[in-house]
């Protein structure tokens, strides 16, 4: 299918917006245990931060044999000043199901659980003090499922429950209560089943729509200004015992939109498609990555980049749109009946590939593959706006049971240490945490980690 004019409208910079979502069933709870704070300094405001670099993230504290509370906290690198949201918040932001900063840090939603499903709130922020504009508040909608921020509007999923074939809508409500306050006048975006999913675009007005059937995938846009919707790729298994495709696999759109970057398991082998949006409906070429089986002994013994079995997250983009940054895991695996040395790990790494997809699989993190902290593992990362810094999260080195967020240089691999907590690794390298807690019988979790610039 030919691509209208209606691509032609798409604005220069486009990114996909990760946000920060999180989903957690535990209950909230003020009381927890004394934490002796080894990485975050106490501030009450991020005072004059107009254009500094803020760190966003959720952050999970589990005290033992105690309800864990969760936070939504902005973390400012050029003063060293983090922000607690829902402790400045309290009693009206909740974290519990799930809390989400909007691209320009100016709104804050978050899911409230109710009997019947959640309702989704959002409200004014102003990121300088943490503060809820309490009187701006509005619930948007009820039995949400998702939603996600673009500048402008908030889109949210809505309907039947999650799974199958039941009917889900996805809608769009302005975040200027004046031009539409809630459900009752929002745009309706696309009809979608419990097999499909979305994306948003940080800087558009374009909505990303996945939707699969047992033997393909279509990837489509639609436009919240013009109202058009517009089916750009449709992908099809070569199997023939039904598709691998999934609408949860990791998929992206550059900045200036050029291109798309796609990943699926197709035939169980992961794959890489990177096509061009303007000649959309062209087959688009794929670069076969790794195997996708689960427990291939030889992916012990793989050369790089080439030794995974999936890619996990949505893919992140250079700012230039030149390269888009991935993770990948494997399972190293052998086994002594075999008269093998016994091996049982997880292997992460980020990886970085350009635009012409077929050139070569940059490692930037080059976790060194042995059975050994330094083997990190990555549970999700972002990179820096001005391309120099990747924030992951992984595990800490001397308590795995909770993890912390490292900042690496992308172009040397060194770790940022001007915060503390150096650890030399067994490869003779220095690592340091940037982000961290130490904290008694507690165990503190970090998650959907998100640059962000003040504007």
């Amino acid at each position: 299918m030919q691509l209208n004019r209606l691509m032609y409208w798409m604005a220069a910079s486009i990114c996909l917006s990760g946000g920060l979502y999180a989903c957690d069933d535990d209950d909230n709870d003020d009381d927890q245990d004394v934490l002796v704070d080894a990485g975050s300094e106490d501030a009450g405001e991020l005072t004059s931060n107009k254009g500094h670099t803020i760190l966003s993230y959720i952050k999970t504290v589990s005290p033992s044999g105690q309800t864990s509370r969760i936070s939504l906290n902005a973390f400012d690198i050029q003063t060293n000043q983090e922000l607690d949201l829902v402790a400045l918040n309290e009693g009206v932001l909740t974290c519990d199901r799930s809390c989400l900063l909007s691209p320009n840090l100016d709104y804050v939603g978050w899911l409230k659980t109710v009997i019947g499903g959640d309702d989704l709130y959002i409200a004014p922020i102003d990121i300088s003090t943490g503060k809820i504009d309490s009187s701006a508040m509005r619930k948007v909608a009820s039995q949400v499922h998702d939603y996600q921020f673009t500048q402008n509007e908030v889109i949210y999923s809505i309907g039947q429950s999650i799974g199958g074939n039941s009917s889900i809508d996805l809608k769009a409500v302005p975040l200027d209560a004046s031009k539409c306050a809630d459900d009752s006048c929002a745009q309706i975006v696309s009809a979608l089943t419990g097999k499909d999913s979305f994306r948003v675009s940080a800087q558009s007005p374009l909505v990303l729509i996945v939707t699969v059937t047992t033997s393909s995938m279509t990837i489509g846009f639609y436009n919240l200004e013009s109202q058009v919707s517009q089916n750009i790729y449709t992908f099809t298994s070569s199997g023939g015992s039904g598709s691998e495709f999934s609408s949860s696999h990791p998929l992206g759109i550059s900045p200036d939109s050029s291109y798309l970057a796609i990943f699926a398991a197709d035939n169980r082998e992961w794959k890489v498609s990177a096509p061009d949006v303007i000649s959309g409906g062209q087959t688009p070429a794929w670069v076969d990555l790794w195997n996708a089986e689960t427990h291939p002994t030889e992916h012990c013994n793989r050369q790089d980049p080439y030794r995974f079995t999936e890619v996990l997250y949505n893919p992140v983009f250079a700012s230039d749109s030149s390269a888009f940054y991935f993770v990948a895991h494997g399972k190293c695996y052998s086994d002594p009946k075999l008269n093998e040395t016994a091996i049982n790990r997880d292997d992460y790494d980020i990886l970085r590939i350009g635009q012409n997809h077929a050139a070569t699989v940059d490692n930037i993190t080059k976790n060194p593959h042995v059975s050994s902290w330094i083997n990190q593992d990555i549970v999700g990362f972002d990179l820096s706006p001005d391309d120099q810094k990747i924030a992951f999260i992984s595990s800490r080195p001397d308590n795995v049971s909770s993890n912390s967020i490292w900042l690496l240089n992308v172009n040397d691999g060194t770790y940022d240490c001007s915060r503390g907590k150096s650890y030399d690794g067994i490869d003779g390298k220095t690592r340091c945490e940037f982000i961290f807690e130490d904290a008694i019988n507690t165990k503190i979790k970090y998650r959907d980690v998100k640059f962000h610039v003040v504007p």
